[in-house]
């Protein structure tokens, strides 16, 4: 056996691989089909990042707005939540 060093690679040269440097023409559809597979499979990955975001937007959206219905509805309460607590407090203090 001979062992080559790991930087060495034999020189490319058009007789020097199996089929003599032609490509049949089962590895040209073979590699057109391939071709298709990683288009067909970028497609779908877009189409569900796009999904994917547009459910975190969502989520988002639905996060801002309990917040704000929070917000008003305690701005909304306050004229009768304020004086309850205020006289809780005053009841506790006594």
């Amino acid at each position: 056996m001979n062992y080559f060093p790991p930087w060495w690679y034999p020189p490319q040269q058009p007789g020097n691989h199996r089929n003599n440097g032609r490509v049949s023409q089962k590895e040209i559809e073979r590699a057109v089909r391939r071709a298709l597979q990683l288009k067909d499979h970028d497609k779908n990955n877009k189409r569900k990042r796009r999904e994917e975001m547009m459910k975190k937007a969502a989520a988002s959206r639905a996060r801002f707005f309990t917040s704000l219905e929070w917000f008003i509805i305690g701005i909304l309460a306050y004229p009768i939540v304020g004086p309850l607590y205020q006289w809780a407090i005053h009841r506790v203090a006594q």
